[in-house]
Parts: C-alpha cells; structure tokens; sequence
C-alpha cells in the first residue's frame, strides 16, 4: 500500500510540475499607444472615404508593452473607409533598436463623419518583436481644418486576454486529486 501511495505521489508530483510549467509561447502584448500627425484626405470631411496620406506621425505616448516609446516616428499606411480596404498591414509600424511595433488593420466603422471632424474605430492585431500577436481595438479622430489642419489622433489597444486556459489547467489538478483519493480509498479497501 504504501508503494503505491509512492508511486502516486510521484505521478500526482510529475503531472502538477508538467501543468505549473511555464508555456514555451511569448507574452500577449498589453498597454495601449497613441499618435498624432496629419492626414491627407480623399475629398472634405463630410465627403471623403479614405486617407490619402499620413504625415508627421509619431507615438504620443505609450502604456505597458508600449512604455517607452513616446516621441518615436512612425510610418502610417492610407487606407479607405468607404468602402473599406481591409486588411491594411501594417497600418502603423515602428521601431526602437532590434523591436519593431505594427498593428493590422482588420476592421472598420464610420461612428461619426460632420464638418466638426471624423471618428474611425475598428479592430485589428497588434505586434510586436517577441511578443504573441494579440487581438486590438483602434480609434482614429480627425480634426477639421479651422482646428490644426486636417490633424489626427489615433489609439489602439490589446484586448483582455480570455483565463480560460487557466481555468482549465485548474481542472486538471482538481481531477488528478480526485483521482487520488479515489485511489488510495480502493487501495484501503
């Protein structure tokens, strides 16, 4: 009985240390990175379906995996909105050293087109050196001419990675566990 009390232990042992691992896969980007520059459009603010070119671009600031980064140049893709040239990659890229930083376009929604400006969002994937490829949100606002000349802000941000893999690995334990004790109240039997 107590052999096999041993040899469980072990098994129960070598199973936890397997699912406590760390994954061999790179970390999911977090944070969120803002710009500023111009933007030429296709026709007036109320008419225009696209961008035709970006310039002046550069990282406003940035937040977690973006840290850092503020001040930096960056090169912006022109893309339509109506209808939409989708996917745009990169939409935005740049680098820092041996890190370059870029973010797909792969979805995007008119919320707003007035003489006051225009307001895009929609979703895409960003990247960077080293990191998983992570699901975003961006968000790009342009302002009419009286306001700065046809400047932009633009943001985008990581969505919340899903804890399901978490929860599943707790499951795991949680029957290996249960599988023990079943065990060990045969083996007393």
């Amino acid at each position: 009985m107590k052999k096999t009390f041993l040899k469980l232990a072990g098994a129960l042992a070598v199973a936890a240390g397997l699912l406590s691992a760390p994954a061999a896969e790179a970390a999911t980007i977090n944070g969120a990175v803002t710009f500023s520059g111009g933007a030429t459009l296709n026709g007036g603010l109320t008419t225009a379906t696209g961008i035709t070119a970006f310039t002046g671009t550069s990282v406003l600031f940035g937040t977690g995996s973006y840290a850092g980064t503020d001040g930096t140049s960056a090169t912006f893709t022109p893309f339509n909105w109506s209808p939409a040239t989708t996917p745009v990659s990169p939409l935005w890229t740049f680098s820092i050293g041996g890190t370059t930083y870029s973010f797909d376009l792969l979805s995007v929604e008119v919320d707003s087109q007035a003489p006051t400006g225009i307001v895009l969002d929609g979703t895409g994937i960003a990247k960077i050196t080293g990191f998983e490829d992570t699901p975003g949100r961006w968000y790009l606002s342009l302002q009419p001419p009286n306001l700065g000349g046809n400047r932009f802000t633009f943001s985008s941000g990581v969505d919340v990675p899903e804890g399901g893999s978490a929860i599943a690995l707790l499951g795991l334990a949680l029957l290996g566990v249960e599988g023990a004790r079943r065990r060990m109240k045969a083996v007393k039997a």
